[in-house]
């Protein structure tokens, strides 16, 4: 992987956040409402946006270890392992 296509990575995770929690702040700030539940709501709905879109661009190799991921920490849990 070149230096450039890495950067283009890591750009497009940072436009991802950029847009996922901008817009959620844009959303909130147009009817006014800073109050701490709707800041929070609106956090977390930006977070599973955030967390879906960027298992969509992530490749393949670390989608598979991902989607594993669970399974290999209740077999560690299971049989004790730390």
């Amino acid at each position: 992987m070149s230096v450039l296509s890495w950067y283009f990575q890591v750009v497009r995770v940072l436009v991802l956040a950029a847009v996922t929690y901008g817009s959620a702040w844009v959303l909130l700030v147009m009817p006014r409402s800073y109050s701490l539940p709707a800041l929070a709501v609106a956090y977390m709905l930006a977070s599973v946006v955030f967390m879906a879109a960027a298992y969509l661009l992530i490749g393949p190799d670390l989608r598979d270890t991902v989607s594993k991921l669970p399974r290999r920490l209740m077999l560690h849990k299971a049989a004790g392992i730390d």
